[in-house]
């Protein structure tokens, strides 16, 4: 047994700094640095997010849960990623963030041995596209060949932890067989995107998903009751939204044409979709990193949700019609991210602690 607090304040502290850097590399990108960010790290604001931040999030997550010492391992390894891009050894970044990927592969294998259960599956192959992704960089990749695989790791682990998350809610058996069919697509879309630069049958299997989880998501249809609870609530929205980001996302990535078409894809996806899960769970993740008992909500998280968002859809309009909104709407995603954690980590530590 490991302590909880000790060791996931020490994780969180790095995928903070990941979150902070990479968002003041995001800037820089645009022309704009608040903060002084090494040249490297600008070049790799995609890493610096979706490696040394989600990594590290996703995997310090699973590990709070089993309170095994072993299991912290991948998440200290994608979380030392950013010290890595910081000294400027962007390869051995890529290595740390592969091989993190992989102990994620061994962690959901063993939960998937213990447990045999489908949303381990999807985590365990969730967990090989990751360690695919960085491993394609560490080969000289770029990130728009390997972007499918990345996306492709969101997906399956978000899908597998609504799973879990409503398990006790019950599914009916055809909704499962869909979503199986779904995934399938999904993996093959990834293919035909390597192999052939085909986009088009990937966006439309992760649309395919984004409707499939607006339909059948047990926490959407339990929060219409109306003793559901303003927590309950506000994660419902914040769910939806990111569902609804996913059809975006589809139609983006169909009938868009490289170039800010490109940038709009990957932010509909990793702002709107996938940031937007973090802000439903993140209300239960900080408390259990820090070892206290509760949920770390306010109502006023309804506001940096709703700068965020409304900033990505000024960015989308900014990409679209080439206009300087994706600078605002930039600006106002960070700080909707930033005064998001700030105060889901002030409300945790209010919490008492857990026995």
């Amino acid at each position: 047994m490991v302590s909880r607090s000790g060791v996931g304040r020490g994780v969180l502290l790095l995928a903070g700094a990941a979150l902070l850097l990479g968002l003041g590399a995001g800037y820089a990108r645009m022309g704009w640095q608040p903060l002084t960010i090494p040249p490297a790290m600008v070049a790799e604001h995609g890493a610096l997010m979706t490696g040394s931040f989600f990594g590290t999030l996703i995997a310090v997550e699973r590990a709070v849960a089993l309170r095994q010492w072993w299991t912290y391992v991948p998440a200290w390894l994608c979380g030392m990623s950013l010290l890595a891009l910081l000294a400027g050894m962007v390869s051995a970044a890529f290595f740390l963030l592969a091989v993190g990927g992989c102990g994620m592969m061994g962690v959901f294998g063993w939960l998937l041995h213990r447990y045999r259960s489908f949303p381990f599956a999807l985590m365990a192959i969730g967990a090989a596209l990751f360690a695919a992704t960085w491993i394609a960089r560490a080969l000289g990749a770029e990130y728009r060949r390997v972007l499918p695989l990345l996306m492709g790791f969101f997906v399956l682990i978000i899908v597998a932890e609504r799973l879990e998350l409503t398990r006790f809610l019950g599914l009916e058996r055809q909704a499962l067989r869909w979503l199986l069919g779904l995934i399938g697509i999904v993996l093959l879309g990834i293919g035909m995107e390597l192999f052939a630069e085909r986009w088009q049958i990937f966006g439309i299997a992760l649309g395919s998903i984004g409707g499939w989880l607006l339909r059948y998501d047990a926490a959407l249809w339990a929060v219409r009751q109306r003793s559901a609870s303003a927590l309950h609530r506000y994660t419902a929205s914040m769910l939806a939204v990111g569902y609804g980001w996913l059809l975006v996302t589809m139609g983006l990535t169909v009938f868009g044409q490289g170039g800010f078409w490109y940038d709009a894809t990957v932010h509909a996806f990793f702002v709107g979709f996938v940031f937007a899960l973090v802000f439903a769970h993140g209300v239960m993740i900080a408390p259990a990193v820090l070892g206290r008992a509760g949920y770390a909500f306010t109502p006023f998280l309804w506001v940096p949700c709703g700068l965020a968002h409304g900033g990505l859809l000024l960015r989308l309009l900014g990409d679209v019609l080439g206009t300087p909104l994706r600078l605002w709407g930039s600006w106002l995603i960070g700080v909707g991210i930033l005064v998001y954690g700030l105060l889901v980590v002030r409300q945790a530590l209010q919490l008492p602690r857990a026995q």
